[in-house]
């Protein structure tokens, strides 16, 4: 307890230390208006979105909900074997590239908050206070798909005393979590092949953060899947090799990241790893500062260096919607969606270019069809445009995700096809 004390102590002016270098490079976002996604997002019910009625007051939001996770984890990372690997794991989760797409989106906030709740549950459930960590370990559970694996979690961490106990609290957690998961659950959406794939997207990421992107392309052919899956059995078994290994940290970044693959499109999250991975940096952080304890600080303070321009080159990025989408553009060449949100942002001969390659890698999706309408109206051939919102129509059926953008394009002199139209029959 004394030497826990003692590295306390010590750790507490390098997190006022930490949270200035985070402030000081992600503090750009404050100048990042919203975009055309997060837009949609405000005009949705509900209280997660209620108050952002002006893009610095979302951004400064979620900047502090950054600080708060980077405070909390300084007492977690104080688990580590030597203050040095608990400095270089807090140093790291503060600067980390990974992190700018969840701070400078909305459509993160969920993944924010639940990886802020789940931290708050860890440090009390490692501290005995089993009970109480359920304050804030229900609510991470149901705000992201990330955190159904807390109850996993919590019982890795969990003292063997305390494992002997802790039956009922988890029980209860669990049966929260199944029946969040079970709510709304669409089988059909969910991909089992992306799991490996994003794992190792993930880790690479996470150790060299180079081509990232707001959407990557997941190659999920069944050699990508099955090269990924051998990539993980192969880092497994080598990590079970090392006596010294951080077992638990690592354990808990991969339950962490299992299940946000499998119920991605059950949400409102971009298929990008950065937003789900929001809880797992910090595991990873945790077993990068074990295995980095013993490096020479001349490695260390370059690759530092290193990332913290990575992370202002991103913060730059993200400061225009336009700049976002090219990027992902230039990191998926064959998928569709970068170009899709790319369209509306630029000048019309660009879109229908675009737009065209995006139709080859998705020839029959409405909203394809729609911005084809857009770019065609914006480019002044109405009659083409029309036709391109026939075709929309027909291939949508009214579907509540387009039934806004239908109605905006409709031509001039129709009535709009979506105010009485019946929901398709799927």
């Amino acid at each position: 307890m004394r030497n826990g004390a003692r590295k306390a102590m010590v750790a507490s002016p390098l997190r006022w230390f930490v949270l200035a270098v985070a402030t000081l490079l992600f503090g750009g976002i404050l100048g990042s208006p919203f975009h055309s996604s997060e837009r949609a997002l405000l005009a949705e019910p509900g209280l997660l979105y209620a108050f952002d009625h002006h893009p610095v007051f979302s951004r400064a939001f979620h900047l502090a909900l950054h600080l708060a996770a980077l405070w909390l984890a300084a007492g977690l990372f104080e688990r580590l074997p030597t203050l040095r690997a608990a400095r270089v794991a807090l140093l790291l989760y503060a600067i980390h590239p990974l992190h700018t797409q969840s701070l400078a989106s909305l459509e993160a906030r969920p993944h924010l908050l639940a990886a802020l709740l789940s931290l708050a549950a860890l440090r009390l459930w490692t501290r005995g206070h089993l009970w109480p960590a359920l304050f804030f370990a229900i609510p991470a559970t149901l705000a992201a798909p990330a955190a159904l694996a807390l109850p996993l979690v919590l019982w890795l961490w969990a003292s063997p005393e305390d494992r002997r106990i802790s039956a009922a609290p988890l029980g209860l957690l669990s049966g929260v979590g199944l029946a969040a998961l079970l709510h709304g659950f669409n089988p059909s959406a969910v991909s089992f092949a992306a799991p490996p794939v994003v794992l190792v997207q993930t880790l690479f990421h996470f150790f060299l953060p180079i081509g990232l992107s707001a959407d990557p392309e997941l190659r999920t052919a069944p050699l990508a899947v099955a090269l990924a899956a051998a990539v993980l059995v192969t880092l497994a078994f080598c990590l079970w090799r090392l006596k010294t290994a951080p077992r638990l940290w690592l354990a808990s970044a991969l339950l962490v990241l299992v299940p946000a693959p499998l119920l991605i499109n059950n949400t409102a999250v971009p298929a990008g790893a950065a937003p789900h991975a929001a809880l797992a940096l910090l595991f990873l952080c945790g077993a990068a500062g074990w295995l980095l304890a013993q490096a020479d600080a001349r490695l260390l303070a370059p690759a530092a260096a290193l990332f913290a321009v990575v992370t202002l080159l991103q913060v730059q990025t993200w400061q225009s919607e336009r700049a976002v989408w090219l990027d992902a553009v230039r990191a998926a060449p064959g998928k569709a969606s970068p170009r899709l949100r790319l369209a509306p942002l630029v000048e019309p001969r660009f879109a229908l270019e675009l737009l065209e390659q995006a139709r080859r890698a998705a020839p029959g999706d409405p909203a394809l069809a729609l911005e084809f309408a857009a770019a065609l109206a914006r480019a002044g051939r109405p009659v083409h445009a029309a036709v391109e919102w026939e075709m929309a129509r027909r291939l949508s059926g009214c579907a509540p995700s387009l039934r806004l953008r239908l109605n905006q394009l409709t031509p001039a002199g129709q009535p709009q096809p979506c105010l009485s139209s019946p929901e398709p029959s799927h």
